[in-house]
């Protein structure tokens, strides 16, 4: 019996040994990945001093330009401020141009609304002329109408006056019998005056 308890003790222990050599395989693993990423971690630390030192060679480089360009700037400032006390003094002069041209532009806009009236009452006026123009243009072209209807009456009108003529030039006694002192007498209820309208 102590000697199965013995072997169970010592079976425990070479399992208790066995997994703390596990263990120590896996922590060793772990150092060893851990001192690996550590010597890359130096690698590249000095790599980083390596771009870091020639940064810093750049750096003093442009500094030296920096100041250089600073100097020129401050000369650059003093011009510009010297620049913007004249356009000031000019915007200055430039305002009070501009509150003198809106003074004129109220001016003018008021001259321009009453041109706009008066052209506005002008355009009625027109308008007007423009309507009555029409109706006598309208009236003109009925009286050319009326007129060619005239003329035309009074073609058909002296047509029959020149037959009329003719048949009493072909009827009526000489003309100098009716005007003669002792010659004839027209009938009695015919008017002489027609035939001699007639007859001239």
């Amino acid at each position: 019996m102590a000697l199965l308890l013995w072997n169970s003790d010592m079976v425990r222990q070479w399992w208790a040994c066995r997994e703390r050599e596990a263990n120590a395989t896996v922590a060793l693993e772990d150092w060893a990945q851990e001192g690996a990423e550590l010597r890359w971690r130096l690698q590249e630390g000095v790599r980083r001093e390596e771009e870091l030192g020639r940064r810093l060679a750049r750096t003093e480089d442009s500094r030296y330009r920096l100041n250089s360009t600073l100097r020129a700037c401050q000369k650059h400032k003093s011009e510009v401020e010297a620049n913007v006390t004249a356009l000031r003094g000019q915007v200055a002069a430039a305002q009070a141009e501009s509150t003198e041209m809106g003074t004129q532009n109220i001016a003018l806009q008021e001259e321009l609304a009453r041109w706009k009236e008066a052209a506005a009452g002008m355009e009625q006026r027109l308008d007007g002329a423009l309507r009555q123009w029409q109706a006598v243009e309208a009236e003109r072209d009925e009286c050319r109408v009326r007129q060619f209807e005239l003329q035309g009456n009074m073609r058909n009108h002296l047509a029959e006056i020149t037959a009329l003529r003719k048949q009493l030039r072909s009827r009526s006694v000489p003309f100098c019998k009716f005007n003669h002192p002792n010659g004839p007498k027209p009938m009695l209820g015919f008017d002489s005056s027609l035939t001699d309208f007639l007859l001239a």
